[in-house]
């Protein structure tokens, strides 16, 4: 059981870049607010030269469109700008979690392989988008490993080759020219 706390936490700490996500949060929850802003003033814009009657109390009384609406935009708004703020907290953490979540994984397990883990397998969960990605980096890295492992051997190889091998130096020699003509630098 400890194991899985475990795992949660370190999963929660390597799946997403946290700055990201928050700045993702935050210019979202940025647009909201001034679409609401902007559609509220061109409201009170086209509604400024116009004039409203309404009973107040039993009373008759005219007064400008613009006096009249500002309470209930400025409200309005103010619950767009909620409601649709937590709505948007909420799908920005979903789509962060989607979506930046496996690029930065997958970041992380490149920084691995770049510092010369080559066992590196790259894993994200099954309903990733990037899972092609992650099968096309694991396939990338078992060939290298591959490659690897021959050249090791051959140059092992050759540094006995004062042993008597049964292959000699210049097939050796082919052979790692061989596997290094396979990459393009």
């Amino acid at each position: 059981m400890a194991d899985n706390g475990a795992w949660a936490n370190r999963r929660k700490i390597l799946i997403v870049d946290r700055d990201f996500q928050n700045k993702f949060i935050a210019r979202f929850f940025a647009m909201v607010a001034i679409g609401s802003v902007v559609t509220g003033g061109i409201v009170y814009f086209f509604c400024g030269r116009t004039l409203t009657t309404v009973f107040i109390n039993s009373r008759l009384k005219v007064m400008s469109t613009t006096d009249f609406i500002l309470p209930g935009l400025l409200l309005s708004s103010l619950v767009v700008i909620l409601v649709v703020g937590l709505a948007t907290v909420f799908m920005a953490l979903y789509v962060s979690h989607r979506i930046a979540g496996p690029v930065y994984r997958l970041h992380k397990d490149v920084l691995s392989m770049h510092a010369g883990n080559l066992k590196q397998i790259f894993r994200l969960r099954d309903h990733d988008e990037m899972k092609p990605l992650a099968l096309a980096l694991n396939e990338m890295a078992r060939r290298v490993q591959q490659d690897i492992t021959v050249l090791k051997a051959e140059t092992e190889a050759l540094g006995k080759s004062s042993d008597g091998l049964a292959m000699p130096l210049k097939e050796r020699l082919k052979n790692i020219k061989k596997v290094l003509d396979a990459y393009q630098v």
